[in-house]
This record gives structure tokens, sequence and C-alpha cells, in this order.
């Protein structure tokens, strides 16, 4: 004799193997999930059963510590990211000068910032 009989599939209706195939999730983590209320579930006699649409727009919620305030350095004034990229090139005697004009002519167009530092070896 068979300890536990399954239920017919419900329209509707999964139960925890069929969720976690569906989510990618163990079933240890369904039932973690149900028991913390972040699904809701039914006991079906010995099976439990959830409802489907609910399953499939379950979104897990972000992992680590949720940031309460933007630092001044990750944003700029307009609200933008910023990015930075640094070039180190080495220059012919003179040739600075010709390089510093033409990062002017970019940073007019392309609403770039930047700045310019000559270091002598």
């Amino acid at each position: 004799m068979r300890e536990s009989l399954d239920l017919p599939a419900l329209p509707g209706y999964l139960s925890i193997k069929q969720a976690a195939r569906h989510l990618g999730y163990s079933e240890t983590r369904i039932y973690k999930l149900v028991e913390e209320g972040r699904l809701s579930a039914f006991h079906g006699g010995k099976t439990i059963l959830l409802p489907k649409e609910e399953v499939e727009n379950y979104k897990p919620k972000p992992t680590g510590r949720p940031q309460k305030n933007t630092p001044s350095w990750r944003s700029t004034s307009l609200g933008d990211r910023q990015m930075t990229t640094l070039i180190v090139a080495q220059l012919r005697t003179g040739s600075f000068e010709a390089i510093e004009e033409k990062l002017q002519a970019i940073n007019g167009c392309n609403h770039i910032s930047f700045q310019a530092r000559l270091t002598v070896p």
C-alpha cells in the first residue's frame, strides 16, 4: 500500500515539487517561502498546493542589505551615474597642448568632463 496518495492535478495550482521546478529552487526553499508567508499555500490532504499565478508572479527579494542613502561620490549633481576613465600615456615633449585641445573638443560636444594633469618622471 502507498504511504501517500498523489492528488490529481488541479487546474491553477502547483505542488511543492512543481513550484520548485518552476522557480529553480529546492523544495526546502519553497517550504521556507511558504512558512515565511512570501508564497501562499493550502493543504490538500498531505500535499501542499500553491496558486500557479502566485508562483509565476513571485519576485525574489534582492540579496544583501538595502541601501538607504546613495553616497555623494556615487552620483553627480544631475543624478547621473559617473564614469571615470584614467588614461596614462607617455607624450613627446610639446605634444601635451595638442592632446589637451582634442580633449577640450570632445568635452564640448559630448558633455564629458575631464581633468588633465601633466607629470614629469
